[in-house]
């Protein structure tokens, strides 16, 4: 099955919520491995998960289409 690339919009909305969703996650998890009050490590160790694999595919995404447009020929 072929599908069409992200494009940079795409890709810079992935990075974008890989950093709103991970970082928190990331603070809280933290948090909750020093002792402190974790109400749910389970929601908190999804929100690390689906941050990173949006942050990890965004800068892939962003690397794709940064190594397309140096390669593309110029249109004249």
């Amino acid at each position: 099955m072929l599908r069409k690339p992200l494009s940079l919009r795409q890709s810079l909305m992935l990075l974008g919520v890989g950093v709103l969703v991970g970082y928190p996650s990331l603070m809280a998890a933290g948090h909750c491995a020093w002792g402190g009050n974790c109400p749910s490590p389970r929601l908190v160790m999804a929100g690390v998960f689906i941050g990173a694999i949006s942050f990890i595919s965004g800068l892939i995404a962003l690397l794709i289409v940064a190594v397309k447009s140096v390669i593309a020929k110029p249109s004249r």
